[in-house]
């Protein structure tokens, strides 16, 4: 007979088991911390730092009336929701509230109201409170992508670094509960960054033969497209600077292009 089975059978006769039973839910996560390099729990810390400084913010801003240009976007938001309703409904759309509220003199950017749209969408008369709550969730959100683009193109210490600022920055945080683009574009634009700082380096290691995988598909294309036309869409003063981020990326692919089509 096994001795771990009479062990078992001798434990079992005082009235415990060799065999411990499996840990809960808190084992769990002290086993998982206990396997985590230091430099992944000091990220996880920044992250729960993050999170922790907005719902702290969260009360001082709830009920914050719109302000300024967060009043356009908010009336845009809702009647781009509309829209969706009455699309939905198979209902002619309200043209004089799209150009009203939506187009208007052609000067604001429709990013910032297409993010509120699914809000509007769900709860139409949303409250203030509920606004802010949406905002603050989505630019957290948002800003904890971009961390992990700039943790898998450029490393741990980058982004740790975004995270404490502008992170823990408190306007910073702050700003997150409002409707302007600023902060979302710029985040867009680090995204954007990093992608293109990656196929950068994916274009140089295939001239040194090293890159397994291909330098650039459709997928990454349409991501860089993607990322660089949303980032306009919230803020067109960044135009200039994806711009130049799409030009360089473009121009060191297209160098490689010409060395690899060059005879040897």
């Amino acid at each position: 007979v096994p001795s771990t089975v009479l062990d078992e059978e001798v434990h079992a006769r005082h009235g415990r088991s060799l065999v411990s039973d499996p840990p809960g839910p808190a084992g769990l996560l002290a086993r998982r911390w206990a396997d985590l390099e230091r430099a992944q729990r000091v990220l996880l810390g920044l992250v729960a730092a993050v999170v922790l400084l907005r719902v702290g913010l969260y009360p001082g801003t709830a009920g914050t009336p719109v302000y300024g240009d967060e009043a356009y976007y908010v009336d845009a938001a809702r009647a781009l929701s509309n829209l969706v309703r009455d699309l939905v409904s198979f209902s002619g759309p309200d043209t004089a509230e799209l150009s009203q509220n939506v187009a208007g003199n052609g000067w604001f950017m429709p990013g910032m109201s297409i993010l509120l749209t699914p809000l509007f969408v769900v709860v139409p008369d949303a409250p203030i409170e509920l606004v802010r709550a949406y905002l603050g969730l989505a630019s957290t959100a948002l800003l904890l992508l971009a961390v992990l683009g700039v943790r898998r193109h450029l490393g741990r210490v980058p982004a740790g670094a975004v995270l404490v600022v502008p992170g823990l920055v408190p306007m910073y945080a702050v700003f997150g509960f409002a409707a302007y683009g600023d902060l979302v574009a710029g985040l867009l634009v680090l995204m954007l960054l990093t992608q293109a700082v990656a196929l950068v380096r994916r274009t140089r290691a295939a001239d040194r033969g090293a890159g397994p995988e291909p330098v650039a598909t459709w997928r990454h294309g349409i991501h860089l497209g993607s990322l660089a036309i949303a980032a306009v869409y919230f803020r067109s003063s960044v135009s200039i600077l994806v711009v130049g981020l799409l030009g360089t990326a473009l121009l060191v692919r297209g160098l490689s292009l010409i060395h690899i089509s060059e005879p040897t």
